[in-house]
Parts: C-alpha cells; sequence; structure tokens
C-alpha cells in the first residue's frame, strides 16, 4: 500500500483525485494552538466550467486556485 493510501485512510479521505506531496506534513501553530497540517492536491481535469458550465473540449478548462479544508 502507497504512502498516499494509508494517509488518506487515515484522515478518511477516499477521493482518488488527491495527491500528497513528499512534505505533506508538518505541525504548525496556528493562533497559539498545535495542529497537525497534511497537504494535498486535487488532480482531476475539470468536464465542464463551474461558472459558465462550457464544456470542456481539447481540455480548454484549466482547475485554477486553492481551497483550504479543515477536518475536525
Amino acid at each position: 500500500m502507497s504512502s498516499t493510501s494509508i494517509i488518506a485512510k487515515i484522515i478518511e479521505i477516499y477521493d482518488r483525485n488527491i495527491e500528497f506531496d513528499q512534505d505533506f506534513f508538518k505541525n504548525e501553530t496556528i493562533r497559539g494552538i498545535e495542529h497537525t497540517v497534511i497537504k494535498g492536491k486535487l488532480t482531476y481535469i475539470p468536464d465542464s466550467c463551474d461558472h459558465c458550465n462550457g464544456e470542456n473540449k481539447d481540455y480548454m478548462i484549466v482547475k485554477n486556485g486553492n481551497q483550504i479544508m479543515h477536518k475536525h
């Protein structure tokens, strides 16, 4: 089992489109509280534009941006 699969099981994320970089894990103090931070990337190719619903022909639509998710 790959380390990515093990990480996904531990944090209960089962999306196959999430990949974890080599430096994915770190402890960080945020507002005076110690947190474990795990960073991953969503790696799918979108079928259509989220804003205009335009079809993704010839891979003209590219996913752009990041979003921080919190798991408690």
